[in-house]
């Protein structure tokens, strides 16, 4: 998943693993990851707030999360990209990946 944030306030989103496991990572305005955390129990759940950069990297070969969001999807305005930002996460997910 591309590093993102939902950018509007009630934009919460919950992640419930069904079968394997995943790196859930939260970011700052300047790319530095702040919270990693390790869901890896079918049946575990977790919430990312609205307005918080995040993106989540798969650790085993097969999982399946299924996802929900509050609010009304609009394509334009559902995520929130920035290419520089995106850059610096990317070469931190590298690093991250050998933790």
């Amino acid at each position: 998943m591309k590093p993102h944030m939902h950018p509007k306030s009630g934009m919460t989103e919950k992640m419930h693993l069904i079968e394997g496991s995943f790196k859930l990572i939260f970011f700052d305005d300047n790319g530095e990851s702040i919270e990693i955390f390790n869901i890896e129990k079918p049946g575990q759940r977790i919430q990312v707030p609205a307005l918080t950069w995040h993106t989540y990297i798969m650790t085993s070969k097969s999982t399946i999360i299924f996802e929900t969001m509050m609010g009304v999807y609009d394509p334009k305005t559902w995520k929130k990209l920035q290419i520089g930002l995106l850059m610096r996460i990317v070469m931190q997910q590298m690093n991250i990946l050998e933790i």
